[in-house]
């Protein structure tokens, strides 16, 4: 079948040697990914394994109460809010997953044109867009008990 087309002519292009070359640099700017998402006070990292890192936004102020069920559910209505707005706003392209029952946004860096800027910008951007829907949502989700 044509299934395995694209990986065959990646194997005749690149040859073994280069399409490992690109796997690793992949790997590379995935594990830079979460280090740039480590640094953010309003990121939680999840996982980064080969060149996928799963993460999601969390308001510094709710990072005391992740155990909380009406704060946990909406840290999940948030992040699927959050997923459809960046991919809408077109400056980047992450997909979701659910990790330790978590929504989380997942990055899998594919594509050999990824560079370092590209990587380091989604954090900035994610914290941006979190920030504002954040703002707009939790007042009509949470109490402000909880805020």
């Amino acid at each position: 079948g044509f299934r395995a087309l694209k990986v065959w002519l990646a194997l005749r292009q690149a040859g073994a040697r280069g399409y490992r070359r690109m796997i690793s640099d992949d790997i590379q700017l995935s594990r830079a990914m979460a280090r740039a998402v480590e640094q953010r006070a309003d990121l939680e990292l999840l996982t980064q394994a080969l060149s996928i890192t799963t993460f999601r936004y969390v308001p510094p102020s709710l990072r005391p109460r992740l155990d909380e069920p009406r704060v946990a559910e909406y840290l999940d209505a948030l992040n699927r809010e959050l997923l459809g707005a960046i991919q809408r706003g077109g400056e980047v392209f992450v997909s979701n997953a659910v990790v330790q029952g978590r929504f989380v946004l997942r990055a899998c860096i594919v594509n050999f044109h990824t560079t370092l800027a590209d990587v380091e910008a989604v954090p900035e951007i994610v914290g941006r867009v979190g920030g504002e829907l954040d703002a707009r949502m939790r007042p009509a989700v949470l109490s402000d008990s909880v805020v």
